[in-house]
């Protein structure tokens, strides 16, 4: 800029003029470049806080997925996964609505030799189920119940043979934690290249292994969670696609590329940053870069604007209005700074509070409620109003009031703590919850404020009662059932009740470690050894069948009838359960019964049974031999076929007012034999009674008179 030279200043004054504006216009460059490096570090913060933001979002989504994997596993917990239990929990997840989520499955433990009973077991409920691919293999991890109903297709499927889906489940089993699969391919319909598995092991009911062996001998399954990378990583960085990202499983090579966002215009990139982000056992590399529209914010706008401003105030102002000018500038945009920053964070924690699934609890020193999440206002059946400034204890049962008062009172000695309590809702109802709180100080070292996480736990202490009165129904059933029971392992009695014990004549905690087959008669020994050898096995034998037990171990014999089954136990031995009934006395009156058969069947006497109206329902071969008649031609009908005209009436009636008054009645019929002869019979006719005195059958003997020889008729 030309400075017009006054007459009146003189030389020096011209020189102190030009060496004020040079020094001017210097401040003026200088300030200009501190503006853009300003506008270049304050493009970096950005960055940093976006990249952030999109790393935070990451970890919330797959935590949302370990959120439905561990309410699968807690199902598991309350009774066995079928598949109308397993639809209706998953379809009240609203998987359609899980951001990335394909389905969720069961994956059960068969080891080799129980694969046919497994498949059995499940064709209860699919007819067609099988394990693919076929063979035969040490362990199966099969996948037995999957929802939505459009991945019924692989149910059955081993993923024992899939190497990466095995090593991510075998992981999670030993290390009891959600394990993220490698990169796979989902063989649902909506199966893609980039999809991923989280798998969560599931143990046997009650069992609480803490080390690698106690887990893998306790595992019963996974709870797993398909993913699509595609889905689940979408949209991370929120509305603004101003930042690419790609993400590789492992190590940045384009054989472990996950996930790679489109870029509207890279043109303009200039920052990049590679973050290694840990994921439920595996560690993913991200890649970022801006595109132009994330550097369309200004930043060079206002270093022009701050030369501009220079050179304007170089002309119009003195030194030191430029300079405090300058330094107002960088004072304001530091604060701006400032302010952002504290309003970013205050964003970022009032979403996580508005969002999380849990209550969220805030309250003062004096103990009076400050704020409250949504998730808090649902489960009290209140609404935010109604809980801000009123007292904590107004929301508490009466009778667990006395504990969350204890607990606000040592809030100065212990600021994390944990206690359960009951809550009432708004409604009246009891709600079971769980507080996680911590506590944070003022200045002064006094209680400040007090925040705590609230979760819902009703449904999880209906279930551990519902499972202890399982368990008193349970051995209540044991102690009265009048069957002998027993509990075989390795050999040895681990249980028997006491009906068993008195039916060989010990006491029941004497039986307890003895080796069963000691209880076996010899004659029988063997064959019991060998099917309970064949059914630890797995293979097909009798379930049911008869043996002699010995009384006192000596050498009295109890006839027993055996039911057996193997299950497995808590610590993962195979275990016989068995139920015994004595039998000794029935097989005692079935050989009555046969003997009392062959004496009738080869008596030479007449024998005939009827039903209380007289109806035949059996004749033995004598009465065949002494009448003509066989069995099929009088079955069903009366004895009148055998009547004859020399039988007076009078016999008839005596005969039955004796046997309808419950009398045996003895005398003589002249019967006439089917080729018409009549032949006299010393007859004996008596009925037979139930319990209730009822007459139900009769029974007639007849045997020939010896000097009464037939009769023909002409």
């Amino acid at each position: 800029m030309a400075v017009r030279r006054s007459p009146s200043l003189s030389g020096k004054q011209h020189a102190a003029l030009a060496a004020l504006l040079a020094v001017c216009l210097t401040v003026t460059a200088m300030a200009w470049r501190h503006q853009r490096d300003m506008g270049i570090e304050q493009a970096n913060a950005r960055f940093d806080r976006q990249l952030a933001t999109i790393q935070t979002a990451l970890i919330e989504r797959m935590q949302g997925v370990v959120d439905l994997v561990v309410a699968a596993r807690a199902l598991t917990a309350t009774g066995p996964v079928t598949a109308e239990r397993w639809r209706a929990f998953v379809g009240s997840l609203d998987l359609d609505h899980r951001l990335g989520v394909d389905g969720l499955g069961y994956i059960a433990a068969v080891r080799g030799e129980a694969k046919g009973e497994f498949e059995s077991r499940m064709r209860r409920e699919r007819p067609n189920f099988a394990v693919v691919p076929p063979g035969s293999r040490t362990v199966h991890y099969v996948l037995s119940h999957i929802e939505p109903g459009r991945n019924t297709t692989v149910i059955g499927l081993d993923l024992a043979t899939f190497p990466s889906r095995r090593a991510a489940a075998e992981q999670a089993r030993d290390e009891d934690a959600p394990i993220l699969s490698e990169k796979v391919r989902l063989v649902t319909p909506a199966g893609a290249e980039n999809d991923l598995v989280v798998f969560l092991p599931v143990y046997a009911p009650g069992a609480t292994p803490h080390t690698v062996e106690e887990r893998r001998r306790a595992l019963i399954g996974w709870v797993a969670a398909g993913l699509h990378a595609q889905a689940l990583l979408d949209g991370l960085g929120g509305p603004d696609p101003s930042i690419h990202m790609h993400v590789f499983d492992g190590p940045p090579v384009p054989a472990e590329s996950l996930y790679e966002s489109t870029l509207p215009d890279p043109s303009g990139g200039g920052l990049e940053r590679e973050r290694t982000i840990p994921l439920l056992g595996r560690e993913w590399t991200v890649r970022f870069h801006t595109g132009a529209a994330f550097h369309r914010d200004g930043d060079d706008r206002t270093a022009l604007l701050m030369l501009l401003a220079g050179l304007t105030s170089t002309i119009c102002l003195w030194w030191g209005a430029f300079s405090l000018m300058a330094a107002r500038a960088r004072g304001v945009a530091m604060a701006m700074a400032l302010t952002e920053e504290v309003r970013t964070s205050r964003r970022r924690y009032r979403s996580i509070v508005t969002t999380t699934q849990q209550g969220y609890w805030e309250i003062d020193g004096l103990g009076m409620t400050t704020d409250v999440n949504p998730a808090l206002c649902t489960m009290l059946k209140a609404e935010r109003a109604g809980l801000v400034g009123r007292s904590a204890l107004d929301w508490v049962a009466p009778h667990h009031r006395h504990l969350l008062e204890r607990h606000l009172a040592r809030r100065a000695t212990t600021p994390q703590s944990q206690v359960e309590i009951d809550l009432v809702r708004g409604d009246g109802m009891i709600v079971h919850a769980q507080l996680q709180a911590t506590t944070l100080f003022g200045r002064d070292g006094g209680v400040a404020t007090s925040f705590a996480m609230v979760a819902d736990v009703t449904h999880l202490r209906r279930a551990e009662s519902a499972l202890k009165e399982s368990e008193r129904r349970y051995r209540g059933l044991v102690e009265n059932i009048q069957d002998g029971l027993m509990i075989i392992v390795d050999g040895r009695l681990r249980f028997v009740n006491e009906p068993f014990a008195r039916m060989v004549g010990h006491r029941a905690d004497a039986l307890i470690g003895t080796d069963f087959r000691a209880l076996v008669a010899p004659e029988d020994r063997r064959m019991v050894e060998e099917r309970y050898r064949l059914r630890l096995a797995g293979l097909d034998v009798p379930q049911e069948y008869c043996c002699r037990l010995l009384w006192r171990a000596g050498s009295e014999r109890v006839i027993a009838l055996l039911h057996t089954a193997v299950i497995e136990e808590a610590d993962g031995a195979l275990a016989t359960v068995g139920t015994v009934k004595d039998v000794t006395a029935q097989r005692r009156g079935d050989e009555q019964l046969r003997l009392l058969w062959h004496a009738v069947e080869n008596s030479p006497v007449s024998v005939m049974v009827t039903d209380a109206e007289g109806r035949i329902l059996y004749v033995n071969p004598g009465f065949v031999a002494m009448t003509g008649y066989g069995s099929a031609e009088v079955a069903g009908r009366t004895p009148r076929l055998l009547k004859s005209d020399q039988t007076p009436p009078e016999a008839h009636t005596a005969m039955w007012q004796s046997v309808l008054s419950g009398q045996r009645w003895s005398g003589i019929f002249r019967d006439r034999r089917k080729d018409g002869a009549v032949v006299a019979l010393a007859t004996s006719i008596s009925p037979i009674q139930d319990d209730n005195g009822v007459i139900t059958h009769l029974l007639a003997v007849q045997s020939p008179l010896a000097t009464s020889p037939p009769i023909k008729f002409s």
